[in-house]
């Protein structure tokens, strides 16, 4: 608490977020992969979290079109997370996005018209002693209807 009372969230203290088209390089037994990238405040969340991404790919702009739209309900809050604990996978296995493989996922919630990002570890959903925290990435909050416009950039066109 500051001497000018509790401190309150304020608009100023929002974060912004885009998604970016990103590719990963291929060659050597690795699929070139073209995904969108989680681009909060200018910087790409995949470069924040470090080595400890390891070598995924964004969960958006590739893949099957209903699976795309799934996934985009999911992070919107629209649907029932994939992950126990209200967690979401962010970064998957880019040759596949199978969660088995082991992705960087994170808690994802909603209260009073803002979206918190946190908790960030990396995961898969067969071996429950698997589960590394990601410390380099601070919490993010987003503005709920400028968030679900950001994902929506990712929601598959009908031909």
């Amino acid at each position: 608490m500051s001497e000018s009372g509790p401190s309150v969230r304020g608009v100023q203290d929002l974060n912004a977020l885009v998604l970016v088209r990103r590719a990963r390089s291929g060659g050597g037994g690795c699929t070139e992969r073209s995904y969108l990238d989680f681009v909060i405040d200018g910087r790409s969340l995949l470069d924040l979290l470090g080595p400890e991404a390891r070598d995924t790919c964004g969960c958006l702009g590739w893949g099957e079109p209903t699976a795309q739209a799934d996934t985009v309900r999911r992070l919107g809050l629209e649907a029932e997370p994939s992950v126990a604990g209200g967690r979401e996978p962010i970064y998957v296995c880019p040759e596949c996005g199978d969660l088995g493989c082991g992705a960087v996922t994170a808690r994802i919630t909603a209260s009073e018209g803002v979206v918190r990002w946190d908790a960030f570890a990396v995961e898969n959903d067969w071996d429950p002693e698997i589960f590394e925290p990601i410390e380099s990435a601070d919490p993010f909050t987003f503005e709920l209807l400028a968030y679900r416009y950001a994902l929506g950039a990712a929601m598959p066109k009908p031909d």
